[in-house]
C-alpha cells in the first residue's frame, strides 16, 4: 500500500515538473513570436527574425516552414497530452517522447539550418552574395531546446516505469544487435540515388515485434546506433539524426507489437500483416526524414538533393526487409507462443 503511494506520489511530481517545463516552453515560444529569435548577419548588415516571421512570411520553403511549425507548434501539444493519455496507453508516452527528442534536435540544429536557408531566400530575391551567418541567438530560441529534452527524458520515464529488462532480454536483443551489426558490413547492391542496400533492418525490426517499442529504441537506437556509428566511421556528429533517431525509427514498429502477436493468432493472417505494413512504412519514413534534415545540416546539401540521396537507399532497403519480416511472421507467431514477453 505504501509502496502504491509512493508510486502516486512520484507520478503527481513528474506531472506537475512536466506542466511547469510546457508552460515554461509555451510562454518563451509566444514570445518568440512577437520578440526576436536570433539575429543573422548578412555582410555587415544585421537582421531581426521573430518565430512568427518565420512561419507566416516567405522566408523559408514550405517544407522547411512546415517543419518549424510542426517543431514549435505541433510537438508542444503532442507533448502535453501525452502526459494524460500515458495511462491509456504507454504507448502514447513513449511515441511523445520520440516526437519531442526528435523536436529537440531540429531546435538545437535550427541556427545551422535557418541561415543558410534565409541566406538561400535573399540571394535569390535581392541578388545578396555575400555569406550569412547567426549572429545573436535569443533565449527565446534555447529555452525551446532545453526543454524538449528534459520533457523527452520525463516522458520516457512514465513509458519505461514498469519496463523491466529479463536476462533473456538482455541475450535476445544482444544476439539480433549482433546480426544486424554483420549485416550492416554486407552491401547487397548500390542503391540508384546514392548509398548502399543492406538487411540491418531486418534484426531490427524483429527486436521491435519482440521486444515492444522502449526495449527496441533501447537496443536499436541507443545501444546498436551508438555501435553501428562508431563503426561506420563518419563520426559522432552523426549519431543523433542518422543513427538514435534514423535507426532507433525501427521501435515504431513495436507500437503495433501487440497487434502482431495477437494471443488467438497461431499463423499468418491479414491484421498482423497489415500492422507490419503501417509499422515499417512508419518507421522507414522516420528514417528518411531523419536522415534527410542530416543531410541538410552535416553536409550542406539543399532539401532535393538531400531527399533524393536518402530516399533511394531508405526505402529500398525497408522494403526489402519488410517482405522478410512478413514472411518471418509465421515463425514469429510461434516463437512468440513458447517464449511470450512482458513489454
Amino acid at each position: 500500500m505504501e509502496k502504491e503511494e509512493n508510486l502516486q506520489k512520484k507520478q503527481l511530481f513528474l506531472k506537475i515538473l512536466c506542466f511547469l517545463i510546457l508552460g515554461l516552453t509555451l510562454f518563451t515560444i509566444g514570445l518568440s513570436f512577437i520578440g526576436k529569435f536570433f539575429d543573422v548577419a548578412i555582410g555587415e548588415v544585421v537582421k531581426s527574425f521573430t518565430l512568427a516571421s518565420l512561419l507566416t512570411d516567405n522566408l523559408l520553403s514550405g517544407r522547411l516552414k512546415a517543419l518549424f511549425w510542426i517543431t514549435y507548434i505541433v510537438l508542444p501539444i503532442l507533448g502535453a497530452s501525452s502526459i494524460f493519455l500515458y495511462r491509456v496507453n504507454k504507448n502514447f508516452a513513449f511515441g511523445a517522447m520520440i516526437l519531442l527528442l526528435f523536436a529537440a534536435i531540429v531546435s538545437l540544429v535550427s541556427k545551422d539550418i535557418l541561415p543558410e536557408a534565409l541566406y538561400q531566400h535573399i540571394k535569390v530575391t535581392q541578388g545578396i552574395k555575400i555569406p550569412c551567418s547567426i549572429e545573436k541567438v535569443y533565449v527565446c530560441s534555447v529555452v525551446p531546446t532545453v526543454s524538449y529534452f528534459i520533457l523527452a527524458i520525463l516522458v520516457l520515464s512514465f513509458a519505461i516505469e514498469d519496463i523491466k529488462f529479463s536476462t533473456r532480454d538482455i541475450a535476445e536483443s544482444g544476439v539480433l544487435i549482433a546480426a544486424a551489426l554483420v549485416l550492416n558490413f554486407i552491401r547487397l547492391f548500390p542503391a540508384p540515388t546514392g548509398g548502399s542496400v543492406n538487411l540491418q533492418m531486418l534484426p531490427l525490426f524483429v527486436l521491435a515485434i519482440r521486444k515492444g517499442p522502449v526495449k527496441a529504441f533501447i537496443g536499436c537506437g541507443i545501444v546498436y546506433g551508438l555501435i553501428s556509428c562508431l563503426t561506420d566511421g563518419y563520426g559522432l556528429a552523426t549519431y543523433p539524426f542518422d543513427y538514435l533517431l534514423g535507426i532507433g525509427s525501427t521501435a515504431i514498429l513495436g507500437l503495433f507489437s501487440k497487434y502482431i502477436l495477437r494471443e488467438d493468432s497461431s499463423t499468418y493472417n491479414f491484421k498482423g500483416e497489415l500492422f507490419i505494413f503501417i509499422g515499417v512504412v512508419l518507421a522507414t519514413s522516420m528514417r528518411f526524414v531523419a536522415g534527410t534534415i542530416s543531410s541538410m545540416v552535416l553536409y550542406d546539401y539543399a532539401f532535393a538533393p538531400a531527399a533524393l540521396y536518402n530516399v533511394g537507399y531508405v526505402f529500398i532497403s525497408g522494403a526489402i526487409s519488410m517482405v522478410l519480416v512478413m514472411g518471418l511472421y509465421g515463425p514469429l507467431l510461434q516463437i512468440s507462443k513458447r517464449f511470450p514477453n512482458n513489454k
